[in-house]
């Protein structure tokens, strides 16, 4: 009976001492171990090491290494790597766990300071934590190059900040082509359109900024905004610092003839709009610019059967310079068309009420060589009577087509225009038929409530050539005016108003890109940005800008 007592307890023992390992291994898995789904890792990765070290001299090593503490993302990484200076060869990049490898297929350029980071940072691999500002800079010679330069880059025309161009430093060569050659140091431009450029070795470069779309590091003159310093970029013992430069799309492709036309007049069509031009030629013609700028006229002053070959010199809203030889013909069209009234145009018109004084414009279709002594009458109230002549009173552009006159004096209640009939002739005899344009001087009323809101700006500058166009709040233009000295808008929408004024260096009302090749940058811009706040049922009167 004990004997099989014992038997029993010993096998119960024997069970309890293989068991108990398994109880205190689950014991301690159940008060250890965190729960699934514990606290998200959001700690960037650490660099840990790199080879070379940061600041290392000498280093003549094909391979780069850069090591972290954790896996890191490896896609799309040769896109973010930024190596300067440029290096003119191939590289490969190997990410393996934790370790970035940088492999160049030639030696490093010697006795130069390099430069090695990441646009957008680094991340690891699981959760995409970004360790940012990765940096590693060495040199292959005896000392680091500390030269910098910094800046923003911002677009030409609305002023807003350019994210992710491309801002090069080029040796200075008088065979530097940018569209086919690389920086040899560039940077990106943040967020903000912020640039800085360090490490550089000290010297004299040229600075231009692309909108590098196709990551290619040249200019793509097609697709691409460019900027650029007029100046030498100096970095000889002293550094830059906030350096703005504006980009635009240049337009470079050169002027061409691509039409003629021979009606009343003699027309040369050009591809492009013309800043200025030149004639040489051994007879007289009367040539003047279309409205459009895209058109040279010449004029019939005398027909005759033969071509004249004419020199054209054009010079295009861009700068660039062309010059060809034309073969005007001004012999008799078979469908010639002549004027009954060889007067095209008066302004202003006739009704139009007058203030301060009275400009009248007369255009006409063709050049005007000869007009009768009692040509052009003005009466001022019929009280007193002024006799003008259009060739001698007026001010007339290059083809005498276009006149211009100022009255000196302004009438009590109205004035009249009076042309006498046939008293105006052009070289083929063409004549003009007779005129009377009155207009009125009004009367001063006193101002009535209104429920409407008028914006008024006066304009204040020294600049003679300027576009002013008044923007609501997406910024787009509301009022576009061409030497303005007063804009007055009435009825006026509440908002928030800005105005941009373009200076119209070249006259052709139209904002001009520049030239990056003959170092000519966009026409000015100006913006006065949120500048007057309009409210419901007020006129606003004091609203001056000056430039």
């Amino acid at each position: 009976m004990i004997k099989n007592f014992n038997k029993v307890n010993r096998a119960k023992i024997s069970v309890y001492l293989f068991l108990l390992p398994l109880l205190i291994q689950l014991t301690k898995c159940a008060s250890v171990n965190p729960p699934p789904g514990g606290p998200k890792d959001n700690k960037p990765p650490k660099l840990i090491r790199t080879m070379p070290r940061n600041g290392s001299l000498n280093y003549y090593g094909k391979k780069i290494v850069f090591e972290f503490n954790e896996r890191i993302d490896g896609q799309k990484i040769k896109d973010k790597t930024l190596i300067t200076p440029f290096f003119q060869g191939n590289y490969e990049i190997e990410v393996v766990k934790n370790t970035l490898t940088i492999t160049f297929d030639k030696p490093l350029i010697p006795n130069d300071t390099y430069s090695i980071s990441f646009i957008g940072g680094i991340k690891d691999l699981n959760e995409g934590n970004v360790l940012q500002n990765v940096r590693l800079v060495f040199s292959t010679g005896n000392k680091i190059d500390s030269a910098y330069i910094n800046g923003k880059i911002s677009l030409a025309y609305n002023k807003k900040p350019v994210a992710d161009a491309i801002v090069g430093l080029y040796k200075i060569s008088d065979t530097l082509n940018i569209e086919k050659q690389e920086p040899a140091y560039f940077t990106y431009t943040d967020d903000k359109g912020i640039f800085n450029l360090k490490n550089i070795k000290e010297g004299k470069y040229e600075l231009y900024a692309i909108t590098d779309e196709n990551k290619n590091h040249k200019y793509d003159i097609k697709n691409e905004k460019i900027g650029f310093s007029q100046d030498t970029i100096n970095l000889i013992d002293h550094n830059i610092d906030s350096l703005k430069i504006e980009v635009s799309r240049n337009d470079l492709y050169r002027t061409k003839p691509i039409g003629f036309k021979n009606e009343t007049e003699y027309r040369i069509n050009l591809n492009e709009g013309i800043y200025k031009y030149e004639i040489e030629s051994t007879n007289k013609l009367y040539h003047i610019l279309s409205e459009n700028r895209k058109d040279i006229i010449f004029y019939k002053v005398e027909l005759c059967e033969d071509t004249l070959p004419v020199k054209v010199n054009v010079i295009d809203s861009s700068y660039n310079d062309t010059t060809f030889i034309a073969k005007i013909v001004l012999s008799t069209p078979k469908k010639f068309k002549t004027y009954h009234d060889i007067i095209k145009k008066i302004t202003p018109p006739a009704g139009e009420p007058i203030k301060d004084s009275i400009i009248l414009t007369i255009n006409t279709h063709e050049p005007i060589v000869y007009e009768k002594d009692t040509s052009i009458i003005l009466n001022y109230d019929s009280i007193s009577f002024r006799r003008i002549k259009l060739l001698k009173d007026f001010n007339a552009n290059s083809a005498n087509t276009e006149f211009t006159y100022k009255t000196k004096k302004l009438p009590q209640k109205f004035l009249e225009l009076i042309i006498t009939g046939k008293s105006l002739q052009s070289g083929i005899k063409d004549t003009n038929k007779k005129y009377l344009l009155r207009y009125e001087i009004p009367k001063v009323e006193q101002n009535k409530e209104t429920e409407e809101s008028n914006l008024e700006i006066i304009i204040n500058t020294k600049e003679k050539d300027y576009i002013i166009q008044l923007l609501n709040e997406k910024m787009d233009p509301i009022y576009l005016g061409y030497n303005d000295k007063r804009i007055l808008y009435k009825n006026i929408q509440p908002g928030k108003y800005s105005v941009r004024v373009i200076i119209d260096t070249n006259k052709d009302k139209k904002w001009d890109t520049g030239n990056y090749k003959l170092k000519i940058k966009p026409e000015k811009v100006i913006l006065f940005e949120n500048i007057v706040t309009v409210i419901k049922n007020w006129d606003i009167e004091d609203v001056n800008i000056e430039f």
